[in-house]
């Protein structure tokens, strides 16, 4: 039995008290997160997501922490990257923005609950977990009372926390408000809040940044590669040397992603939509073709060579040597042909 392949988890701790709301950076926390979750789709890779908001308006948490609140965009549990997380980072979590003070060491304590729980239950294996924390921290927080027992229980659940803020919580930025010069810096709830964030994200193993040089990373998206599969043939170099090598295809075509089943409503009835391929000849008809009648075949110029399913090998043939000098793309042509059309030749005897 194949061995069931481990996803991680993302826990995305959003912001969205008083200071965070007034300042905007709400909606740049909300927009970087949509963003974090969209590279994550579009890599087609196998994380699954939750969402913790600290200062939101109402509490749902099974820690019974004030202004706490855990999505329920999936019924209050993790899920794969898809856009029904995207839909609530984009347009319901605008909702949740209060006048309420945040507190983000309630919110972490909810959320290594949370992830927690999700191990626990989980019926697959979970591999790497993070915390990322999207705040201002400009809201007071009783950090003294709770920060040891706080970094013990990081250091034993094996998370990462990573801090996203803005850019004054790690240094001293030009003032946006006037041209002269002008230096701000952070508040002192600021400054107090960063000191101990940050030594968690630093002995979790976790990073900080500030959210707009994020932004303009997570813009770049990526897709996932995947691996070339590998084929092992024989070079043959004259008639009696014959080497053992592993080739790879460098370019192929990828096939688009299967159909998601479909059903629609005609007079009460449910009917399944399905995709259907057909092939057609390249004419002016068109005229379809049976997949009897196909055959698959590569092409070396205008030869076309037929090949067997049941018979087909793979191998490699030296087909020339040629001196330095004429080591040239414009020489293949009159060198590779011949070689080709007498090994398709002495195929057929």
């Amino acid at each position: 039995m194949p061995r069931e392949k481990s996803h991680d988890l993302k826990l995305l701790l959003i912001d969205v008290g008083k200071t965070s709301s007034e300042s905007g950076f709400a909606e740049s926390a909300f927009k970087l997160a949509s963003q974090f979750v969209q590279r994550k789709v579009y890599s087609e890779v196998n994380d699954c997501f939750g969402i913790v908001l600290i200062g939101s308006k109402g509490t749902e948490n099974p820690l019974n922490r004030g202004n706490v609140t855990i999505a329920n965009y999936n019924n209050g549990v993790f899920s794969t990257a898809n856009y029904e997380v995207l839909k609530y980072l984009d347009h319901h979590i605008k909702a949740e923005k209060s006048n309420h003070n945040s507190d983000w060491i309630a919110g972490l304590e909810v959320s290594i609950d949370y992830i927690k729980r999700h191990v626990e239950k989980s019926p697959g294996p979970v591999g790497d977990k993070a915390i990322a924390i999207f705040s201002d921290l400009g809201c007071p927080s009783k950090f003294e009372e709770k920060f040891d027992s706080l970094v013990e229980k990081v250091a034993n659940s094996g998370i990462e926390i990573h801090l996203f803020g803005p850019e004054v919580l790690f240094d001293f930025v030009q003032s946006e408000q006037n041209g002269n010069g002008d230096q701000k810096s952070k508040t002192k709830e600021q400054e107090n809040n960063a000191d101990f964030v940050i030594n968690i994200v630093n002995s979790s193993g976790g990073v900080c940044g500030d959210i707009s040089t994020c932004a303009i990373e997570f813009a770049k998206m990526d897709r996932k590669k995947k691996k070339a599969m590998a084929w092992k043939a024989d070079l043959e170099i004259g008639p009696d040397i014959r080497i053992n090598i592993t080739g790879y295809i460098n370019l192929r075509r990828e096939a688009p992603k299967s159909w998601k089943k479909c059903l629609t409503h005609d007079n009460g009835e449910v009917c399944e939509i399905r995709p259907v391929t057909t092939f057609v000849r390249n004419n002016e008809e068109q005229d379809t073709v049976e997949l009897d009648n196909l055959m698959e075949s590569f092409k070396y110029g205008s030869q076309q060579i037929t090949v067997n399913g049941e018979n087909s090998t793979y191998c490699l043939f030296l087909l020339h040597f040629i001196f330095h000098e004429f080591d040239n793309v414009h020489f293949a042509p009159y060198l590779i042909p011949c070689n080709i059309t007498s090994m398709i030749e002495a195929s057929r005897i």
